[in-house]
């Protein structure tokens, strides 16, 4: 069970890094946007780049671990998030389709520990909270960077702000994964002391102490000899005696 949980929370570890990385990507390039340096063919590449950012936002958020969507909750067959049909102005899709359900494993006599993460606390909005997840800012910085949607070069500056919180949810949940490789970690450290101290304790029960059965075993081969020799010197009668 151990050893099946440090390889889930691996695989959620290594795509959080990458959406990680997404973040800093669309940072510098919303920055350069916003401060002007830009022109207009400047802004449209670098929004084919921010067009590029959400999919593999997508990407990162369908990381699988042994066949399983390590972010879809209890729904680990159903890939998260569905790749967009095409490039904007066409509607896209970016609606959570796994669930807030709990993977857990047990990783000892009556300690279970829940190691799947809520990716969509970063990547989807949440109204009640007036949080503005990470896929909906990135498509703000591409209408923004294209004047699509009403968006313009100037409207960058608000999606720097809502960026920087994304980054900040996105650490929240990182924290949370390496708190729980932790646990996992000082788990296996105490099986495998468990495991040792147990090897060692049957040991001692049923392994055979080599240097006694030796001994023991030279001892009765002596007897054993002396036996044979007594009987030797008892029996001595000759052919013709025994013959008579």
């Amino acid at each position: 069970n151990v050893n099946n949980a440090v390889g889930w929370t691996q695989s959620a570890s290594t795509g959080l890094q990458t959406i990680q990385s997404t973040i800093s990507s669309a940072l510098t390039l919303t920055t350069e946007g916003a401060n002007a340096t830009m022109n207009a063919n400047d802004l449209k590449d670098a929004a084919q780049q921010i067009y590029q950012y959400i999919q593999e936002t997508k990407q990162a958020a369908n990381t699988q671990y042994d066949g399983s969507y390590v972010f879809s909750g209890t729904a680990t067959t159903t890939p998260p998030y569905a790749a967009d049909s095409g490039p904007p102005p066409l509607p896209q899709n970016d609606t959570y389709a796994g669930n807030s359900g709990s993977i857990s494993r047990v990783i000892g006599p009556g300690t279970t520990l829940a190691i799947n993460a809520n990716v969509s606390t970063v990547l989807n909005d949440n109204s009640s909270t007036g949080y503005v997840g990470l896929l909906s800012t990135l498509r703000n910085v591409y209408n923004d960077m294209t004047g699509q949607g009403g968006g313009t070069q100037a409207d960058l500056g608000n999606q720097l702000t809502a960026l920087q919180k994304n980054l900040g949810q996105l650490e929240q949940l990182q924290s949370q994964v390496g708190a729980t490789q932790d646990r996992l970690t000082m788990a296996a450290t105490r099986i495998q002391s468990l495991q040792t101290t147990t090897t060692t304790q049957l040991g001692t029960i049923e392994d055979t102490d080599m240097a006694q059965a030796t001994l023991q075993y030279s001892t009765e081969q002596a007897g054993y000899q002396a036996a044979l020799q007594s009987t030797a010197s008892i029996i001595q009668d000759s052919l013709l005696k025994f013959l008579q």
